[in-house]
């Protein structure tokens, strides 16, 4: 891709302050700049751009988000195009049609649809939290204390009889919730979403009570970092309330049977350590029944492994529903053998160097 190019591209976009350098860079606004998810640390109101031509591959270099969230990271131009057209729902489709046709590399990936979750904040707490909770119901599912019913933010749906379950972001934004019928628990008591536009896949339940510490860089960007020893993973947000009451702390739920890739790859996030710090695990705790060990298995195996491959991940099969377990069998059962574990992939890389080393040896 040429810089004429990549400046025809920038138009397409509706990028106005283009200034061209002599070393085949353009000096540009950031076209990611209307969208505070893009800018969520930005401390500069004017987010601009670098864009170069390198060998004929463009990239794009934004002081403030890098494209990526993240100041400094440079990344493929046609990446951001893309990324760009999938936030603003196929609007510069025309754009990236001609970013591709410029690109000189083939194979191009086809566009992923970007998730944004909604915050649902008001409507959630203007229909769902003035009504009397079921206290039986919830005592016979394990939670009995109001500070944790108050901490999760539970909720009513009167007339339709469900228990709701907020999904809350780190940011304490309510972004989902999941239901549970208390009228009939057999056939319609498995958990749905209320609100069509969540992906639940994206959220981890109990996130926002996780223990981290926030500071500020020394640019201004925020920089969020984990306090606890570790996160206890479990499958449904009845389970990881009902641990959390009886003391656990830093413990979330996967809506789900199998942690997905978006899931692994935040819990990866959180639990990255320094080099010579000790790991901080992620303690998969799934039910006991197939499904669990199926998923438990899977999420070992699989997920982790191609989108967390530096996290500690241990796997623990319960004695019994994890909604009936005490605090004293909840220790007995972390601090007991695992079911399966799975090192980082490093610490897998160094010790099969080691192994060969000692072959060469004999």
């Amino acid at each position: 891709m040429e810089i004429e190019d990549v400046e025809s591209v920038l138009r397409m976009l509706g990028v106005k302050r283009i200034k061209q350098t002599k070393d085949n860079f353009i000096h540009c606004n950031c076209f990611f700049a209307p969208y505070a998810d893009e800018h969520a640390s930005n401390y500069d109101q004017k987010p601009s751009m670098w864009v170069g031509v390198d060998g004929g591959t463009s990239w794009c270099e934004c002081w403030t988000c890098g494209g990526n969230k993240r100041a400094g990271i440079k990344q493929p131009f046609l990446d951001a195009v893309e990324r760009l057209n999938s936030l603003c729902l196929g609007r510069y489709s025309a754009a990236v049609k001609k970013a591709i046709s410029c690109e000189k590399s083939t194979g191009r990936r086809k566009i992923r649809p970007v998730y944004l979750p909604q915050d649902h904040t008001a409507d959630y707490t203007a229909r769902y939290l003035k009504p009397a909770l079921p206290r039986e119901w919830l005592k016979a599912k394990g939670i009995t204390q109001s500070e944790t019913l108050e901490k999760f933010k539970i909720g009513v749906d009167v007339k339709q009889g469900l228990v709701l379950l907020p999904i809350i972001n780190r940011a304490g934004l309510i972004v989902g919730a999941q239901a549970r019928s208390v009228v009939n628990d057999t056939k319609a008591g498995k958990y749905f979403s209320i609100y069509d536009n969540t992906q639940k896949t994206h959220h981890l339940f109990g996130e926002h009570l996780l223990d981290f510490k926030v500071t500020r860089n020394k640019g201004g960007a925020t920089v969020a970092k984990f306090q606890g020893k570790g996160i206890v993973v479990f499958e449904g947000p009845l389970d990881c309330m009902h641990a959390y009451e009886a003391g656990l702390r830093n413990c979330v739920a996967i809506m789900g049977s199998k942690v997905s890739p978006v899931q692994a790859e935040l819990l990866g996030k959180w639990t990255a350590v320094a080099e010579d710090e000790d790991p901080k695990p992620v303690a998969l705790v799934l039910d006991a029944d197939q499904a669990g060990r199926t998923g438990s298995q899977k999420s070992l195996n699989q997920v982790f492994l191609d989108h967390a491959p530096a996290a500690l991940v241990k796997g623990f099969s319960p004695p019994a529903d994890p909604k009936t377990l005490t605090r004293e069998q909840f220790d007995e059962l972390l601090n007991g053998s695992e079911a399966w574990r799975r090192r980082p992939v490093k610490d897998l890389l160094a010790e099969m160097v080691r192994a060969g080393r000692g072959r060469r040896k004999k």
